[in-house]
Protein backbone atom coordinates (compact mmCIF):
# COMPACT_ATOMS: atom_id res chain seq x y z
CA UNK A 1 0.00 0.00 0.00
CA UNK A 2 2.84 2.38 0.79
CA UNK A 3 4.43 1.75 -2.60
CA UNK A 4 1.11 2.40 -4.37
CA UNK A 5 0.61 5.64 -2.43
CA UNK A 6 4.09 6.92 -3.25
CA UNK A 7 3.75 5.79 -6.87
CA UNK A 8 0.48 7.75 -7.14
CA UNK A 9 2.21 10.91 -5.88
CA UNK A 10 5.13 10.36 -8.23
CA UNK A 11 2.78 9.74 -11.17
CA UNK A 12 0.82 12.90 -10.36
CA UNK A 13 4.00 14.97 -10.39
CA UNK A 14 5.18 13.52 -13.69
CA UNK A 15 1.70 13.90 -15.17
CA UNK A 16 1.54 17.56 -14.21
CA UNK A 17 4.98 18.07 -15.73
CA UNK A 18 3.86 16.45 -18.98
CA UNK A 19 0.82 18.72 -19.04
CA UNK A 20 2.81 21.86 -18.24
CA UNK A 21 5.63 21.33 -20.73
CA UNK A 22 4.20 24.03 -22.95
CA UNK A 23 6.03 26.83 -21.18
CA UNK A 24 5.18 26.80 -17.50
CA UNK A 25 8.87 26.90 -16.60
CA UNK A 26 8.62 24.27 -13.85
CA UNK A 27 11.15 21.45 -13.87
CA UNK A 28 10.41 17.75 -13.60
CA UNK A 29 12.20 17.56 -10.26
CA UNK A 30 10.09 20.33 -8.75
CA UNK A 31 6.81 18.76 -9.81
CA UNK A 32 7.93 15.29 -8.74
CA UNK A 33 8.75 16.68 -5.29
CA UNK A 34 5.36 18.41 -5.24
CA UNK A 35 3.60 15.13 -6.08
CA UNK A 36 5.44 13.27 -3.34
CA UNK A 37 4.69 16.13 -0.93
CA UNK A 38 0.99 15.72 -1.68
CA UNK A 39 1.22 11.99 -0.87
CA UNK A 40 2.54 12.66 2.66
CA UNK A 41 -0.89 12.90 4.38
CA UNK A 42 -1.94 9.64 2.73
CA UNK A 43 1.21 7.94 4.05
CA UNK A 44 0.43 9.28 7.53
CA UNK A 45 -3.14 7.97 7.30
CA UNK A 46 -1.84 4.58 6.18
CA UNK A 47 0.48 4.43 9.19
CA UNK A 48 -2.35 5.46 11.49
CA UNK A 49 -4.58 2.72 10.02
CA UNK A 50 -1.89 0.09 10.55
CA UNK A 51 -1.48 1.25 14.16
CA UNK A 52 -5.22 1.07 14.82
CA UNK A 53 -5.51 -2.36 13.18
CA UNK A 54 -2.93 -3.61 15.66
CA UNK A 55 -4.84 -2.40 18.73
CA UNK A 56 -8.53 -2.22 17.78
CA UNK A 57 -9.29 -3.74 14.36
CA UNK A 58 -13.04 -3.10 14.57
CA UNK A 59 -12.47 0.64 15.05
CA UNK A 60 -10.10 1.09 12.11
CA UNK A 61 -12.50 2.43 9.50
CA UNK A 62 -14.33 4.69 11.94
CA UNK A 63 -11.13 6.25 13.31
CA UNK A 64 -9.55 6.67 9.87
CA UNK A 65 -12.65 8.36 8.47
CA UNK A 66 -12.79 10.53 11.60
CA UNK A 67 -9.20 11.65 10.99
CA UNK A 68 -10.00 12.44 7.36
CA UNK A 69 -13.16 14.36 8.30
CA UNK A 70 -11.33 16.29 11.05
CA UNK A 71 -8.55 17.22 8.62
CA UNK A 72 -10.94 18.50 5.97
CA UNK A 73 -13.06 20.31 8.55
CA UNK A 74 -10.03 22.17 9.86
CA UNK A 75 -8.83 22.87 6.35
CA UNK A 76 -12.18 24.34 5.34
CA UNK A 77 -13.06 26.21 8.53
CA UNK A 78 -9.55 27.04 9.71
CA UNK A 79 -9.29 30.20 7.66
CA UNK A 80 -12.75 31.41 8.67
CA UNK A 81 -12.81 30.82 12.44
CA UNK A 82 -9.06 31.17 13.19
CA UNK A 83 -8.67 28.46 15.85
CA UNK A 84 -5.58 28.10 18.01
CA UNK A 85 -2.50 26.88 16.14
CA UNK A 86 -2.37 23.83 18.43
CA UNK A 87 -5.76 22.77 17.06
CA UNK A 88 -4.68 23.41 13.46
CA UNK A 89 -1.55 21.31 13.98
CA UNK A 90 -3.71 18.21 14.53
CA UNK A 91 -4.62 18.19 10.83
CA UNK A 92 -2.13 16.52 8.45
CA UNK A 93 -3.33 18.81 5.67
CA UNK A 94 -2.04 21.90 7.51
CA UNK A 95 1.56 20.68 7.21
CA UNK A 96 1.71 20.52 3.42
CA UNK A 97 4.04 22.90 1.65
CA UNK A 98 2.52 24.73 -1.29
CA UNK A 99 4.94 23.07 -3.67
CA UNK A 100 6.31 23.88 -6.25
CA UNK A 101 6.10 27.55 -5.20
CA UNK A 102 7.75 26.80 -1.85
CA UNK A 103 10.35 24.22 -0.90
CA UNK A 104 8.67 20.98 0.30
CA UNK A 105 11.14 20.45 3.12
Amino acid sequence: MLAVTLLAGLTAGVGFWLGARGGAGISLGELTAAGLNAAAPAVLLLGFAILVIGFAPLWTSMLCYALIAWSFLLDILGSAIHPNHWVLDTSPLQHLALAPTTDPN
